[in-house]
């Protein structure tokens, strides 16, 4: 068994933090109907629009099994948008693209620029304000799992497509145009291929939990070349494809997927998790300083990774000059996720849940060469 599943499959059994996909797909099913209740039970809406507000509970309830429903990042945009916002008129704009996206309207409605309102539909995406487009052959394309029972849609870069949503630094508006569908497409298969080889179970897990990955623009950070946006737009990542290669694009998806899942089951398992977003953290490994739960599953993903590079020098997927650069990688984890645990033991002292999983996680991967 490699690594990565048996560091999952032993926190599977905590019963706690992670658990087996069939359960993040049920709290992603859940998170609808659980976001729409307490907004009903802690009076975020009125009884004028209460009914509606059921109706479509009802409504998704009977057809959330289509995994066209609860693989939707737009979706999860809207239902968490609604749950923070208290103006009548507002929240019924966003329970009409609610709607939407449910298949119920099929029309756009007439809304203020600061709400979401985009929204797919049957793999389509459509953008209002502005602009109004359909996803092309030009624009993005489909991945298929080897067994063909899984696809993942893979956009390339789009012009205004996050404009108010995503952050010009991350997501920049103008940009010029890089990279045709066979490049991208081509990038997206080795890396997936080499996935695959180091972990069927993560290989599996990606193509369940994620259904969209944005391409961004090439916004020029050497560093930092993937993101992804929580539950608020969940199932979707957004990668730089400029500043990587097959290799490190891999590493952006199993980075980005372990953050995905992490962030599900923690809306459910850890809803207080906001008073530690204050206690700030400079990792090792990057030297940014980030959130005390940001940088526990960074101790996670780091772990993982470490294992990964292994994996890629031991079975010859690098060399020549990608090999050093993954030696060098290898070295650099090796010195610094013992440091890391160090900062987060120290800062987690009164953050007990997340004291309890970085303990578990260092002595389920104590067998790794640290340098001590």
């Amino acid at each position: 068994m490699d690594k990565y599943n048996q560091l999952y499959q032993s926190l599977f059994d905590q019963e706690d933090i992670f658990s087996n996909i069939e359960v993040i797909q049920t709290m992603a099913i859940d998170f609808f109907p659980n976001i729409l209740h307490r907004c009903i039970h802690e009076r975020y809406v009125t009884k004028k629009i209460e009914g509606q507000v059921n109706d479509l509970i009802d409504y998704y309830t009977t057809h959330s099994s289509e995994t066209r429903f609860w693989k939707n990042p737009e979706l999860f945009k809207c239902l968490v948008d609604f749950s923070l916002q208290k103006d009548t008129s507002s929240q019924k704009n966003l329970l009409n693209l609610i709607g939407m996206q449910l298949g119920i309207e099929h029309e756009p409605v007439a809304t203020t620029k600061h709400l979401a309102t985009r929204f797919f539909y049957y793999q389509k995406c459509y953008f209002f304000h502005e602009n109004k487009f359909e996803l092309n052959e030009t624009n993005h394309f489909l991945v298929h799992k080897m067994d063909n029972t899984q696809i993942l849609t893979v956009c390339l870069p789009l012009k205004n497509a996050f404009t108010g949503f995503i952050s010009e630094d991350i997501y920049p508006t103008i940009f010029s145009t890089k990279g045709t569908v066979d490049e991208m497409k081509l990038l997206i298969e080795n890396s997936l291929s080499i996935l695959q080889k180091y972990s069927p179970g993560l290989y599996n897990d990606l193509f369940e939990t994620i259904s969209y990955v944005f391409l961004t623009p090439d916004f020029g950070d050497s560093i930092r070349f993937s993101y992804n946006l929580r539950t608020q737009y969940f199932g979707a990542i957004f990668i730089n494809p400029f500043q990587t290669n097959e290799v490190a694009f891999a590493e952006s998806l199993i980075h980005e997927l372990i953050h995905q899942r992490i962030w599900m089951q923690w809306a459910y398992n850890m809803p207080d998790l906001h008073e530690y977003e204050q206690i700030r953290i400079e990792s090792p490994v990057t030297n940014r300083l980030k959130s005390l739960p940001v940088m526990t599953q960074a101790y996670i993903i780091y772990n993982v990774l470490y294992d990964f590079n292994l994996f890629l020098v031991s079975e010859n997927i690098v060399s020549g000059a990608r090999k050093k650069k993954t030696d060098t990688a290898i070295q650099h984890l090796q010195k610094n996720i013992p440091f890391l645990y160090s900062r987060l033991t120290d800062a987690a002292i009164d953050a007990p849940e997340l004291s309890n999983l970085i303990g578990r996680v260092h002595a389920l991967t104590n067998t790794f060469c640290y340098e001590k």
